[in-house]
């Protein structure tokens, strides 16, 4: 019996065995087929194992190589893999280079690693650094990081491959590389050797922009001006922009011409500010770049935007400056010179402060010579702008040694201490500038009782001078208490704001009652009698009180009293100082009062002495512009008086003088002339 069962197990393992080796020859023969009909690389591959192994037909290494050869020619990884180990036990390193190059190319990370050992080492073949850099990066890029180190140990900065080797890029980006950062996001924005990727670029942008690309920084900021990353937003934009801007790349600061980032930005975003002081050459920028900087402990960078901002005359810049080189503050050597030339520009350009430390420097002989006088009118240039410090120093002086009285500065600081003719002095200076600083130095000497003042006063309110507007109660009031105070100008100038008072503004002296012109002539004759007292200071009255009399004795149809004042401003007229096309006018008036009274040989007579005088000023200043129209006034005031005369004759030849100087003539002269 167990015989028997000895037998038949033997039958039946035997038969299993045949049925087994019958199956899998069926399966070696569809490997084969299917490797030959369909070029199936992953076929060839098992095939090779098969022959390799000897598992289910003999160990044929010859076939194996073959069928790994098949495989790896269509790429297979394994399959050049066991052929390159093959090839490398019979030391056959050319063949077993190809093949693990095959293997790289499919994604190897040992046959990359071998490779990059091979190219490293000049192990049988020869040295290449940069291939053995491409074959380390591949083998990263497939997950060793084992070969990091490896990296590390060449010189990655000399890699010929930076730019084409997205490789090389991802592992500097990973390394913290901006300029990586920013070819990568270059790559998969164009879609250059990668697949192109909006949203890895924008990440690879903002990423470089963040650590200091300004490149990337401009990328950035079209993304988000453009809306490319699916958000438009203008400040943020903006924002970036102003980082690419500061580092030089004209595209930014082009556009950002166009955003106006002072509605986008607070003033105190460290871009921005970087923006305006650099872009924008702003002063006030750079002074608060400078406070930064100097907290932050660039001492460098500090001095330099200092300086830019005290080039541009910003005076708050030039006093920092000016106490830098004082104290010798890092990184500048103590320099008393540039201390003292700093200050002086600031000085030149406004800086009361400055003024002070100047007077200081000059006084104490720090960075120029020592010297007193100048320090005083430092002094008082600052103690007239409010500097108490200066004022205690000049306490300290016989300052009268140095200047006169009448010098601006000095007097301006008298007047501050309460000095009336100093006030008065300033009052008259601006007053003659028309400046509405007149009115507030004449108001301090007027509080002192200074009659000049009022007279000066009344003058800025009937005339509207020093910027201010003509109000002829305010010029009466400053009359009057001028005259209270001994002033007899001021009876002309009552005279003549009362004679002028229809062309002033509505709140006229009428309005109150009062009859101008009677008012006029009192005041213009208590003038001339007051000019005629003993005591009177006054011993060349202004001959325009005549003439104001004259006028009004004219208007009123007193031709002969008009006659008389006019004659006396003809006596008491300066051919020298004197108003000379005035002095004509009332020629002319006085030729016309003499024609009214029938009176027209001395009206002729009148006239002629006009015209030579007219001719006598035809070269003084003020007169000759005028002189062409002033002969044709008087040449046709002498034809009327000939008209008058009877003498047509005369009367037309004159007409045709006055005509030839560019006066119209009336058309019924201008028909009687025809008609002669």
């Amino acid at each position: 019996m167990t015989k028997y069962k000895y037998y038949t197990i033997n039958f039946i393992s035997l038969l299993f065995i045949l049925v087994c080796s019958n199956v899998i020859g069926q399966d070696i023969d569809q490997l084969k087929k299917q490797a030959k009909f369909n070029n199936d690389a992953d076929s060839y591959y098992q095939l090779g194992l098969i022959y390799q192994k000897g598992e289910i037909e003999k160990i044929n290494m010859k076939r194996a190589a073959s069928y790994y050869e098949k495989a790896a020619i269509l790429g297979h990884v394994d399959a050049s893999m066991a052929l390159a180990k093959i090839k490398k036990e019979k030391q056959d390193y050319g063949s077993t280079i190809k093949l693990l190059k095959i293997a790289s190319d499919g994604n190897s990370q040992i046959a990359s690693v071998e490779l990059g050992d091979y190219y490293s080492e000049g192990k049988h073949v020869t040295k290449d650094l940069n291939s053995a850099i491409f074959y380390y990066l591949r083998a990263w890029k497939d997950g060793d990081e084992s070969v990091k180190g490896k990296l590390e140990e060449l010189n990655l900065s000399n890699y010929n491959q930076k730019d084409s080797d997205i490789n090389y890029q991802e592992y500097m980006s990973q390394n913290g590389s901006s300029a990586s950062d920013y070819m990568l996001g270059m790559k998969y924005l164009k879609g250059n050797d990668v697949p192109k990727d909006l949203e890895k670029s924008f990440s690879y942008f903002k990423k470089a922009a963040d650590n200091g690309n300004a490149k990337a920084a401009y990328e950035v900021g079209l993304f988000y001006k453009d809306g490319l990353n699916q958000t438009k937003d203008a400040k943020l934009a903006c924002t970036y922009f102003l980082k690419a801007a500061n580092e030089g790349i004209r595209e930014a600061d082009m556009i950002l011409r166009d955003m106006d980032p002072n509605t986008l930005m607070e003033d105190d975003n460290i871009d921005f500010l970087k923006y305006k002081a650099i872009s924008m050459n702003n002063a006030e920028a750079q002074y608060k770049l400078y406070s930064i900087y100097n907290q932050n402990q660039n001492q460098k960078k500090a001095l330099e935007m200092c300086q830019r901002a005290a080039l541009q005359d910003y005076q708050p810049a030039m006093l920092t400056l000016a106490d830098i080189y004082a104290n010798g503050t890092t990184p500048v050597k103590q320099s008393w010179s540039s201390s003292f030339k700093w200050r002086r520009q600031a000085a030149y350009v406004g800086s009361d402060t400055a003024e002070y430390l100047l007077g200081k420097m000059y006084a104490e002989g720090r960075g120029v010579q020592k010297s007193e006088e100048r320090a005083v009118k430092w002094y008082i240039k600052a103690a007239n702008h409010g500097i108490t410090s200066a004022s205690i120093e000049l306490e300290k002086i016989n300052v009268a040694q140095y200047l006169d009285d009448s010098d601006l500065e000095y007097a301006t600081y008298r007047a501050n201490q309460g000095d009336v003719e100093a006030q008065l002095m300033l009052g008259k200076y601006y007053y003659n500038d028309d400046k509405a600083v007149a009115i507030n130095w004449l108001n301090k000497a007027s509080d002192q009782n200074s009659a000049e003042a009022e007279l000066y006063l009344g003058d800025i309110y009937k005339d509207g001078k020093c910027q201010t507007i003509a109000d002829p109660q305010k010029a009466e009031k400053h009359y009057k208490k001028s005259l209270a105070l001994g002033n007899s100008e001021a009876n002309l100038r009552m005279a003549l704001l009362y004679s002028e008072h229809q062309q002033l503004n509505s709140k006229t002296l009428t309005a109150r009652g009062v009859n101008g012109e009677y008012q006029a002539m009192d005041y213009a004759n208590a003038y001339m009698v007051s000019s005629t007292l003993p005591t009177s200071n006054n011993t060349h009255p202004d001959p325009s009180a005549y003439l104001l009399m004259g006028d009004i004795h004219n208007n009123n149809g007193k031709k002969v009293q008009a006659i008389k004042q006019y004659d006396l401003y003809i006596k008491s007229f300066d051919e020298t100082e004197g108003n000379h096309q005035e002095f004509i006018a009332v020629l002319n008036k006085q030729a016309l009062a003499y024609a009214e009274i029938g009176e027209v040989n001395s009206a002729l007579l009148q006239i002629e002495i006009a015209l030579v005088k007219a001719d006598d000023f035809s070269q003084t200043k003020g007169f000759k512009d005028n002189y062409s129209q002033i002969k044709a006034e008087l040449f046709y005031t002498q034809a009327q008086l000939f008209f008058q005369q009877g003498d047509k004759y005369k009367a037309c030849n004159v007409f045709q003088k006055a005509k030839a100087l560019g006066v119209e003539i009336d058309k019924k002269y201008e028909d009687i002339c025809l008609n002669k």
